[in-house]
């Protein structure tokens, strides 16, 4: 009974326990279903993050907007998807400042860094624009925002921020610009003035020509100032006009008066078009002002032209005319029959008797020219045909006419037109084309110089190669051999034809020489020595050479053989008799210049006194018929290959912008006279001190340039014989080659000016830049002071004119090697 007594509670302990344990349960089920509800919250928010997150990556994307993030804790960058693309990154690259830095344009990287260190200093915001380059090469803009991240402490912790691609925005801010310019450049440029309004009348622009007309500032005009140049009584028809386009939207124009500057008013033409927005509205005026002031001008002057038309046609020296076709009649004025010297009232004649007065051989052709415009084949009648006047002569008419009126059909009904007396114009034209003809002539002639001047060119360098041959065959020879005689005459023949091409060259003045200022007298004093020696012993020589003479600017060599000339035709025209021959220098006054027998036959005389050379024999004398003859090439009344003598002689006084004349009659002798402008002051006294002896240097290397084949060969081997190494070039481009290649042994370098791909000028400047002092030889076909004419930076140490001998060769280069002293 006892152990049933005490297992009588058990049940209640059990209940309460279970109790506890439904409750703790429901607990649980409850914390549970929280549990999940939070559960689900969460998931809902993560899907709504997510889709914010997924909106704003897009939204990025379609903005071009890249974020990123610098953790200083750490250094490290976190890079949206956008940033990556905007940078040109590849996604696999893990972000950093040296990936940020090389994706800048060099030029922009220290900018961005001082932008950056400026917002961590706290100075100023991080807002910068500039420039990435893509992997490809191309370059887009961007703007850089961003900020610094601190923790609650105040430290900072990151710096975060935006990069936004703005490559279409600076390309359509450059279009923008570009456009802008452009339309200001076509503002400025056009003659007319530009403007620009609101509707309601308020003007917001015009170009630089308003300023310019009104003398109003920019700011005057801009606003309601357009309208103060405006004449006051056409001020309301502007704005009337203005507001009346503006009501009905259309274009317009305006007729006005504009104030100047200088307060004068002219015409002008104003249009207006409207600029309208998309829905239509205008909301901008644009035009243009044109000036037609002279178009009122003309205009007023027709009208006026109209009234008096007939008056000056009766006052003028045009001859009228007026056919009505439909009745035959023809009415004229005065001077229409004055042109032909009659009276009006004595040539009334129909127009089929017109032709009758026109020259036989034009009547045909007037009478077509005519049908041709009375048929509509030419839009006015215009010919020039001889009449017949009263006296039986015929002049030159110019005849121009157009029909005024045709019915329905296109029949002409009236013809108008005039005469006009041509005969001045037409003896004028005939004159001229005489000119032009000779001026044909002259050019022909100066095309022929240039051809000779080209062949003297090419015959020298050939003669080159002859002579250096000669010569160098001599040298070879004994003394004595019998074949020296044969080469010395094969030299002095080649001497000849050089001396022919040369003369040539001289009478058709392709030798421009360098002047100088000289004393004639005191010229020919220094020559007379050599002149005596060559001269035949019976011919007597009276000179008269006063001290000091006059004064010319000229050129010695010239004069020289130009007094060689004259004496040997004069002692040629003597024959074997004894014979005296005078030569006189004097000053004559121009006025005593003869025009008789004076050559060039144009000259003309245009200084107040010449110098004057006189060479007088009392040889054979030349026949008057001979005398326009005598200064012709080769023409010659001795025997046949000469003659070049007065023709150079002639050359050379033309040069010297002188004359000469010829006195001469059969069997009593001639004076020939050379006259030359004196100069504008006197020779001064100058003294030739003697120069010291040197001595050359010929055992060197010589850089010879030189493109004709023979003459290149036959030099390097004459420089050989005198000791010389030798380096030959085909042409300058050659020569500056070897020259770089051998530049430490060259001593000298002998060159000819006329070369393909580089002259001689241009070759010898290309070794000075290389050698600046270096030796150089120019030689040339032509003659020495029409190679050295003109502005060349650089000269040569010499000239050799071809063709040249050893002699002469040998001489220049020591002179050109020679040791310089003091």
């Amino acid at each position: 009974m006892a152990k049933r007594r005490q297992a009588t509670p058990a049940p209640v302990e059990n209940q309460q326990t279970l109790h506890e344990l439904q409750v703790h349960k429901i607990e649980l089920e409850a914390q549970n279903q929280e549990l999940q509800r939070t559960q689900q919250d969460l998931e809902a928010n993560a899907q709504q993050i997510a889709e914010r997150n997924y909106l704003l990556a897009s939204a990025a994307r379609i903005a071009h907007l890249g974020t990123w993030k610098w953790n200083f804790h750490d250094n490290s960058n976190e890079w949206s998807e956008e940033q990556f693309h905007i940078f040109g990154v590849a996604r696999t690259v893990q972000p950093c400042a040296e990936v940020f830095y090389n994706a800048l344009h060099p030029d922009d990287r220290d900018t961005v860094k001082q932008a950056i260190a400026q917002t961590l200093a706290g100075i100023r915001p991080y807002e910068i624009e500039c420039r990435v380059v893509w992997p490809s090469g191309e370059i887009r803009h961007v703007l850089c925002q961003g900020e610094v991240e601190r923790d609650p402490a105040g430290k900072q912790i990151a710096m975060i921020g935006t990069v936004l691609d703005i490559t279409e925005r600076k390309r359509m801010e450059e279009a923008l610009r570009k456009s802008e310019q452009e339309f200001r450049t076509l503002a400025e440029a056009v003659p007319q003035m530009i403007w620009a309004t609101r509707p309601d009348g308020e003007n917001i622009y015009c170009n630089q020509k308003w300023v310019d007309y009104t003398g109003l500032t920019l700011e005057e005009i801009i606003g309601d100032g357009w309208s103060k140049p405006f004449h006051p009584d056409d001020q309301q028809r502007a704005r009337d006009a203005s507001q009346l386009a503006t009501q009905n939207g259309s274009p317009y124009s305006l007729e006005c008066r504009l104030r100047r500057a200088d307060g004068a008013y002219r015409w002008w033409l104003i249009r207006g078009v409207p600029f309208r927005n998309p829905s239509g509205e205008i909301i901008k005026w644009f035009g243009t002002c044109t000036d037609i002031e002279d178009h009122k001008h003309a205009e007023e002057a027709l009208r006026e032209s109209a009234e008096r038309l007939q008056f000056v046609l009766q006052g003028s020296q045009l001859g009228f005319w007026d056919w009505n076709l439909a009745t035959n009649e023809v009415k004229r004025n005065d001077q229409w029959a004055n042109m032909l010297g009659y009276q009006l009232h004595e040539i009334e004649f129909s127009v089929k008797q017109w032709i009758d007065f026109v020259h036989p051989d034009d009547q045909a052709r007037a009478l077509q020219a005519v049908q041709d415009h009375l048929e509509g084949r030419t839009p006015t009648h215009r010919i020039e045909y001889r009449m017949r006047t009263k006296d039986g002569h015929y002049k030159w008419i110019f005849d121009q006419a157009q029909v005024v009126k045709r019915d329905s059909n296109g029949r002409a009904l009236r013809m108008s037109g005039t005469h006009t007396d041509i005969e001045h114009l037409k003896r004028a034209e005939a004159e001229r084309e005489r000119l032009e003809a000779q001026n044909r002539q002259l050019q022909k002639a100066e095309s022929l110089g240039r051809m000779a001047g080209a062949i003297a060119h090419h015959f020298n360098n050939q003669l080159q190669a002859v002579m250096m041959n000669l010569d160098m065959a001599t040298d070879e020879l004994p003394h004595n051999a019998g074949a020296s005689q044969y080469l010395a005459e094969a030299m002095q023949a080649a001497r000849k034809a050089a001396e022919v091409s040369r003369l040539m060259v001289t009478y058709l003045g392709l030798t421009q020489v360098k002047h100088e200022l000289l004393d004639l007298a005191g010229v020919y004093q220094r020559y007379l020595p050599m002149l005596r020696a060559v001269i035949p012993q019976h011919v007597i020589l009276k000179t008269d050479l006063p001290a000091p003479g006059p004064s010319i600017q000229a050129n010695a060599n010239q004069l020289q053989q130009v007094l060689t000339n004259l004496l040997t035709n004069a002692w040629e025209a003597s024959g074997d008799k004894p014979e005296t021959i005078r030569v006189t220098v004097k000053t004559v006054p121009a006025n005593d210049i003869p025009t008789v027998n004076r050559f060039p036959i144009d000259y003309q005389l245009r200084d107040e006194a010449y110098a004057c050379l006189e060479v007088a024999d009392a040889g054979t004398g030349i026949p008057e018929s001979d005398i326009e003859k005598i200064f012709d090439p080769f023409f010659t009344t001795k025997f046949t290959g000469r003659g070049m003598g007065l023709a150079a002689t002639l050359g050379i006084v033309r040069a010297h912008h002188g004359a000469i004349t010829v006195e001469s009659e059969p069997g009593r002798g001639s004076i020939f006279r050379v006259f030359i402008p004196l100069a504008a002051k006197a020779v001064p006294p100058t003294s030739d001190p003697m120069g010291k002896a040197t001595t050359p240097e010929m055992a060197c290397t010589v850089l010879l340039v030189e493109d004709e084949l023979t003459s290149r060969n036959v030099v390097a081997i004459a420089l050989k014989r005198m000791g010389f190494t030798v380096l030959t070039a085909a042409d300058g481009v050659e020569a500056v080659e070897l020259f770089r290649q051998h530049q430490a042994i060259i001593r000298c370098v002998l060159c000819d000016l006329t070369m393909p791909r580089m002259n001689g000028w241009e070759t010898l400047t290309a070794l000075r830049q290389l050698a600046p002092g270096l030796p150089v030889i120019l030689a040339s076909g032509y003659g020495e002071d029409q190679v050295m004419e003109g502005h060349h930076p650089e000269m040569p140490q010499a000239f050799l004119g071809k063709p040249y001998e050893l002699k002469e060769l040998r001489q220049t280069l020591a002179r050109v090697l020679a040791p310089a002293t003091d």
